[in-house]
């Protein structure tokens, strides 16, 4: 995990008195399918700020690169059905990737927003 996200998950608890894993559990007992209800949801009923609110959101979903196993799988599932801009991604992924060592790629599954 990066030090961003650690962060945030420190500041998490320190915020709302509880942790990621508590959260994770609340957003589970509603039952949400889309990203934008959990945003919603924390924001109104919890006065989550919007980066708290997707962290959350992201995690309970296993949604974040820090939560695939495999980031690959999630670069496949990017481009099924669209194979033809993998090597676009690819060319820019290398290009990014020259930036330097504090440069992260980190690919995530699709959110769906409301």
């Amino acid at each position: 995990m990066d030090k961003g996200t650690q962060t945030m998950i420190d500041n998490l608890y320190k915020n709302t008195g509880k942790t990621l894993e508590q959260w994770i559990q609340i957003v589970a007992k509603e039952q949400f399918s889309r990203h934008g209800e959990i945003l919603k949801f924390l924001k109104e009923k919890h006065g989550f700020t919007h980066g708290f609110a997707n962290l959350v959101a992201l995690k309970s979903k296993g949604s974040d690169a820090g939560s695939a196993e495999n980031h690959n799988y999630l670069i496949t599932r990017q481009y099924t059905g669209k194979e033809h801009f993998k090597p676009l991604y690819d060319k820019l992924v290398s290009e990014i990737e020259s930036f330097g060592a504090d440069v992260e790629i980190a690919p995530c599954a699709p959110i769906k927003l409301p």
